[in-house]
């Protein structure tokens, strides 16, 4: 299940006035190169991890880089962890994290 709280949260963020707000990390706008849109990526998780719920999705600043970071709960209680660059949706880095007994 998709919190769309955090989604248009998310999106709120990705307006351009909001660039002041990661101060100097953030890549200058002639730099940056276009994230993809948030719904392809959410499409992408869909279709990938079907049944998972999105625990996490945020928009990072890595090495002067756009980065999504996203964090899944699987139906068996798994917590996959996910990275990827927000110009083209590659997957940079994965992660699970079993349930404790």
């Amino acid at each position: 299940m998709v919190d769309f709280s955090r989604i248009l949260l998310l999106l709120l963020l990705l307006s351009p006035g909001v660039r002041s707000a990661f101060g100097d990390d953030a890549p200058s706008q002639e730099s940056r190169p276009q994230a993809v849109a948030v719904e392809q990526l959410l499409v992408r998780i869909q279709q990938d991890y079907s049944g998972c719920r999105i625990l996490k999705l945020e928009l990072e600043v890595e090495n002067d880089s756009w980065i999504y970071e996203v964090k899944l709960l699987r139906r068996d209680g798994v917590v996959l962890k996910r990275k990827y660059r927000a110009e083209d949706l590659t997957l940079l880095k994965e992660h699970s994290q079993h349930k404790r007994p």
